[in-house]
């Protein structure tokens, strides 16, 4: 069987990430980051695989312009 996913709360997404909490929101809203997965009405978590992948996914190339 495989391995169990670990899930990270938004405060630890915004860490890895390096955004505040109105960008995550805005980026959710546009429907452009991970969807997250609702424990309660409060309580939003997300699977590390996927949030790495999407940082991955949205990697800016050395040299490219900003």
């Amino acid at each position: 069987m495989g391995e169990n996913p670990t899930f990270l709360n938004t405060e630890q997404v915004l860490k890895i990430i390096g955004i505040d909490f109105n960008t995550l929101w805005r980026w959710r809203k546009a429907g452009t980051f991970p969807t997250p997965i609702r424990i309660s009405r409060k309580t939003l978590r997300w699977r590390e695989d996927e949030i790495l992948a999407w940082m991955e996914s949205h990697r800016v190339q050395e040299g490219a312009a900003r």
